[in-house]
């Protein structure tokens, strides 16, 4: 009884991450979309991040780092605990 009650917990958390997974891929690509509109090449994460909550801002960035892994954003920060600014990756068009 315990193993199976152990096992649907597991089950839950598996199917929880997945779809926590699916939310974070559609933010970010949402994000990408975003970018791509604008006609600036430069990207503040303090301006992405302006007027919103700290939830917010760490979900920005998180995408910002999925963005720097996939290649589309190069990511720089002149100094510590600066802003972060984004410029087109080379896969910023192809993804």
């Amino acid at each position: 009884m315990v193993k199976q009650q152990l096992f649907n917990g597991l089950q839950a958390m598996a199917v929880s991450q997945d779809e926590e997974d699916k939310r974070m891929t559609q933010r970010v690509l949402r994000l990408l979309y975003n970018l791509k509109t604008q006609s600036v090449d430069t990207f503040s994460l303090q301006a992405l991040c302006e007027g919103g909550a700290r939830s917010h801002a760490a979900a920005t960035f998180f995408c910002l780092l999925v963005l720097k892994k996939e290649q589309a954003l190069d990511l720089h920060q002149s100094a510590p605990y600066g802003d972060i600014t984004a410029t087109p990756g080379p896969r910023f068009h192809l993804l």
